[in-house]
């Protein structure tokens, strides 16, 4: 998460956070759960 939000600070107005390899479900969870709600507080 702070990776992400260096380069929202930076300016970015896209970052594309992908996974690869299993466990998709988990990855989106993850991220509607914990990442998206921490990058946007």
């Amino acid at each position: 998460m702070t990776a992400v939000r260096a380069y929202l600070d930076a300016g970015f107005d896209e970052v594309y956070i992908g996974q690869i390899g299993p466990g998709q479900d988990a990855f989106f969870t993850a991220c509607r759960d914990k990442l998206l709600p921490a990058l946007s507080a």
